[in-house]
């Protein structure tokens, strides 16, 4: 299992990293996109574990099937950050995880 911080740190660092967020091209935001992108849960999956039939599922199902057992004691942190890469644009990413960082008692990554 991941620590809460482990996980922060994954996700952090690939969402400042890539910069860009994984959407098809109606906007709809995947868990693995064009141009090799990847969204914050995206990001968790293996590659030998991906398929697109996963893009229609939610991170509960996920979580259900096994996809994402090593993050399973932070479901809450998982969602919290699925938001920040599905509802804000890139420029505002860091100060959203700054702020869940603060509220997860977790240290924010340098990037």
């Amino acid at each position: 299992m991941k620590t809460a911080q482990e996980t922060f740190d994954i996700v952090a660092n690939h969402l400042l990293t890539q910069n860009r967020q994984s959407c098809n091209e109606i906007g709809l935001c995947m868990y693995r996109g064009p141009d090799n992108l990847k969204c914050a849960i995206g990001c968790l999956i293996a590659d030998e574990d991906y398929y697109p039939a996963m893009e229609h599922n939610n991170i509960a199902w996920l979580l259900e099937k096994g996809y994402l057992k090593k993050f399973l004691d932070h479901i809450v942190l998982l969602e919290e950050l699925r938001k920040v890469h599905d509802n804000r644009h890139p420029t505002m990413w860091k100060k959203a995880l700054d702020e869940i960082s603060y509220e997860h008692n977790l240290t924010m990554v340098a990037v």
